[in-house]
């Protein structure tokens, strides 16, 4: 008796080719938003340096959630195309 019923309610009417369902129209625009993802550190500032042995040299400041995203940015902001360049590019937090 329980097998047909869990039979009978996952049956679902095929719908027709571009036909919307509500789900689809809300979906993209939440997921585009911010404050949906609670676990999600925040948008900070960090500041990118490029190591020289122990130097290192302040390349500019970006806003990113974590380390390696804002050398990703520090990256194609500041045009750093040279790989050997790229390598040494270090992000600390902006203390405010």
């Amino acid at each position: 008796m329980a097998g047909e019923a869990r039979r009978l309610t996952s049956r679902r009417t095929p719908r027709p080719k571009g036909l919307l369902d509500a789900r689809e129209l809300v979906a993209p625009a939440m997921s585009v938003n911010p404050h949906d993802n609670k676990n999600a550190p925040p948008v900070r500032g960090w500041r990118i340096f490029q190591k020289w042995g122990a130097n290192k040299t302040f390349v500019g400041i970006v806003e990113a959630r974590d380390p390696q995203s804002a050398i990703g940015r520090a990256i194609s902001r500041y045009q750093i195309t040279d790989a050997e360049h790229q390598k040494r590019l270090v992000a600390e937090p902006r203390v405010d």
